[in-house]
């Protein structure tokens, strides 16, 4: 995964949409990030508290 992350330049993403899904039934949810602009993923984590946003900040 770090590969094709590390190909994808995030310079050009002015907006960004966050979203939590639960990745199997159950309570086992993931926090997904997306930019709109590209239809495209550019972070994803496990959890849907307020520590999924900080893990994504510094990994912007």
């Amino acid at each position: 995964m770090t590969e094709a992350r590390d190909q994808r330049s995030l310079a050009s993403v002015t907006a960004f949409g966050i979203d939590e899904t639960a990745a199997r039934r159950g309570h086992h949810y993931v926090t997904i990030v997306v930019d709109p602009a590209e239809s495209a993923v550019i972070f994803a984590t496990p959890g849907k508290d307020a520590t999924t946003v900080t893990r994504f900040a510094k990994d912007f």
